[in-house]
C-alpha cells in the first residue's frame, strides 16, 4: 500500500512540476540567477527521472504520449546544455505543443483518437453508455479541436520567445495555456455529457452494454 501510495505520489508531483515548468524556469533564469549549465543538468536530470516514473507507473497500457515531456525536456537540456542558451529552454512550451499536435495528428491514422483517452479521465465507462458509432464520432471532433489548440499555442508559444518579455512568457505558458486547456478537458465533458443524456432520453429503454466500444 505504502508502495502504491509512492508511485501515485512521485507521479502527480512529477507531472506537477512539469506543469510548472515556465515559473520554475523563470526563478531560476531571473530571480536565482542560475548558470545555464546547472539548469540544463538539472532539467535533463529531471526527465530521466520523469520518465522513469512514468514507465513504472503505466506499466503494460504504455503510451507514446505519455514521453513526449520527459523526452522534449530530455532534448532541450541536452541542447541548452551544449550551446548554454536560454532561449532553448525557453522553447519547451512550443515544442511540448508541436510534439503533442503530431501526436494528435496520428492518432487518426493509428485509432483510436487521442481524445478517446482524455476522456477517460472524466468517465472511464462513457464509452459503454452510449453507441460505439456516436462515441467515435465525439473522439475524432474532440480531437480535431485538439488539435487547433495545440497549433495555435505553438505558434504563440514561440511568439512569447521571439518577442521575449519574461513576465508574459511567465504568465502564457503557466497560465493561460492551462486554463484554455482545462475550459476544453471542462467543454467536452459537458457536451458529452448532453449527449449521452439525449441519447437516453431518445432511448429510454437502452442498457448500458448497447455501445460496445473501442475496447470490444
Amino acid at each position: 500500500m505504502k508502495s502504491f501510495k509512492f508511485k501515485h505520489g512521485a507521479k502527480y508531483l512529477f507531472g506537477l512540476i512539469a506543469i510548472m515548468y515556465p515559473v520554475l524556469v523563470f526563478c531560476a533564469l531571473v530571480v536565482f540567477k542560475l548558470p545555464i549549465r546547472y539548469l540544463s543538468i538539472g532539467i535533463i536530470a529531471f526527465a530521466i527521472i520523469y520518465s522513469i516514473i512514468n514507465s513504472r507507473h503505466y506499466k503494460g497500457k504504455h503510451t507514446v504520449s505519455l514521453f513526449v515531456s520527459p523526452l522534449v525536456l530530455c532534448v532541450i537540456g541536452v541542447i541548452s546544455l551544449c550551446l548554454e542558451d536560454k532561449f532553448i529552454i525557453l522553447l519547451y512550451p512550443a515544442l511540448a505543443a508541436i510534439a503533442y499536435l503530431t501526436i494528435m495528428i496520428t492518432s487518426f491514422l493509428f485509432p483510436p483518437p487521442l481524445a478517446y483517452y482524455f476522456i477517460d479521465i472524466f468517465d472511464k465507462s462513457m464509452k459503454t453508455k452510449i453507441p460505439k458509432q456516436i462515441f467515435d464520432d465525439f473522439c475524432f471532433k474532440a480531437s480535431i479541436v485538439w488539435c487547433v489548440f495545440f497549433l495555435v499555442d505553438a505558434i504563440i508559444a514561440v511568439f512569447t520567445v521571439i518577442f521575449y518579455v519574461e513576465h508574459v512568457w511567465v504568465i502564457y505558458n503557466s497560465c493561460i495555456t492551462y486554463c484554455i486547456m482545462g475550459l476544453i478537458f471542462v467543454g467536452e465533458f459537458i457536451v458529452l455529457k448532453a449527449i449521452e443524456k439525449k441519447y437516453r432520453r431518445e432511448h429510454p429503454s437502452a442498457d448500458t452494454e448497447a455501445g460496445k466500444n473501442v475496447n470490444s
